[in-house]
């Protein structure tokens, strides 16, 4: 049982501040474009983003949280989607205490970004509705993880046809998907849908 795409508009779509009944959450993640894959948490196809993103193709982009539980069952989800590289987009202390999996097949890439440990000022984000918050750290993922960014894009680039996926431990990648987004309905509605 899944979610409609109506619904899971509306549940995107809710004030943080109310709290998201359980039974809906549970299954907006078996709802696309969410992907069950054991060990991680918040791994989506943004080619299913229910928006209509035009040049994504289902299949080619995902996006997850942290993959340092990815069990061996998860490792087979990933091989079975097609995934031949994974962009590690966390920083020099998270990567430096969890290290990325060994799947067969699939390269694993990390730069060291400019940023020793993610941090986010939350002072920024008191006035209006936190847009100089977000401003801020847009400008900073930017600045600090630029490297990072560019092998995504040089990926997409050189290989249209090589399914990737990136991966981060907190809401990095909801702004790596911004970044790699030029339609802004699909990085809008991506950066509702991230919990991680």
């Amino acid at each position: 049982m899944s979610l409609s795409t109506s619904d899971l508009h509306t549940l995107a779509w809710s004030d943080v501040i109310d709290p998201l009944p359980k039974e809906q959450v549970y299954l907006a993640f078996q709802t696309p474009p969410f992907i069950p894959v054991q060990g991680t948490f918040n791994t989506r196809d943004l080619g299913l983003v229910p928006v209509g993103s035009p040049g994504i193709r289902p299949g080619y982009a995902y996006r997850s949280g942290a993959l340092s539980a990815l069990t061996e069952d998860g490792k087979k989800v990933l091989i079975s989607l097609g995934i031949k590289k994974i962009f590690d987009l966390r920083s020099v202390d998270e990567h430096s205490r969890e290290a990325d999996p060994e799947i067969e097949g699939v390269e694993v890439v990390w730069t060291k970004p400019k940023e020793q440990e993610a941090i986010v000022d939350l002072s920024l984000f008191v006035g209006g509705e936190g847009e100089k918050g977000y401003k801020g750290m847009y400008m900073s993922v930017l600045n600090e993880y630029g490297g990072n960014v560019r092998q995504v894009l040089e990926h997409v680039r050189d290989c249209p046809g090589e399914a990737f996926l990136f991966h981060c431990t907190g809401g990095f990648c909801c702004l790596s998907s911004e970044d790699l987004c030029l339609f802004e309905p699909l990085c809008l509605f991506d950066g509702l849908l991230t919990t991680d």
